[in-house]
């Protein structure tokens, strides 16, 4: 079974689902996955775009601290009320935080991937791919889930250099909104043999 990024999130959850069963993974691959809980994940992406932009000069500092406070506010009423507030000190949560958006990072939230990963059959082999220039999946998000495969399970970690959360090369500093609409970048040259090993170590 193979998932990526929040593809992820669900592989561990149906691993989870189907232990035990003859429908269970014999393997699982886990590409950009997320180590921390959904809203944490975005929480922290948030905070750093509002402190990036703090640093070029956009936002003023006073704005970027309210806004970061205002966030910590916004996903804990998701998580007790599993709605968020009916105002948000940054406006452009609102297109974010949309009943629909709200109600699936409310669902998957309650996912936490270290949980999931703790809970997975012993011995299941796992392979976890991470791009050095990911931008959205850090590497607190791999060690993270790392921790809670350390248990009896045939874990193994692969890091892609200088591939960011698709996989494709990154040259110089990452920039998804220029990177990611790029058709001419190439998918990292690494994946497809780390996972070819993989699978042959696997199944032979």
């Amino acid at each position: 079974m193979v998932g990526h990024s929040e593809g992820a999130l669900f592989a561990l959850w149906l691993a989870d689902r189907l232990r035990g069963t003859p429908e269970a993974p014999r393997a699982l691959v886990l590409a950009a996955p997320p180590g921390h809980r959904y809203l944490d994940l975005l929480s922290r992406q948030l905070t750093e775009q509002y402190r990036a932009a703090q640093s070029a000069g956009r936002l003023p500092a006073a704005t970027a601290a309210v806004y970061i406070r205002d966030l910590r506010v916004v996903v804990g009423a998701i998580r007790t009320t599993g709605k968020p507030p009916a105002h948000f000190a940054d406006p452009a949560l609102a297109s974010l935080f949309t009943p629909v958006n709200t109600a699936f990072l409310a669902q998957a939230d309650r996912q936490d991937p270290f949980v999931l990963a703790r809970r997975l059959a012993p011995g299941l082999p796992v392979l976890v791919l991470r791009g050095t220039k990911d931008v959205q999946v850090d590497v607190s998000d791999i060690r993270r889930l790392m921790n809670g495969l350390s248990g009896d399970h045939g874990a193994q970690r692969a890091d892609i250099p200088d591939a960011d959360h698709v996989f494709k090369v990154v040259i110089g500093t990452p920039n998804p909104a220029t990177d990611y609409p790029d058709p001419n970048r190439p998918f990292a040259p690494q994946v497809a043999p780390r996972l070819t090993a993989f699978l042959r170590g696997t199944f032979g």
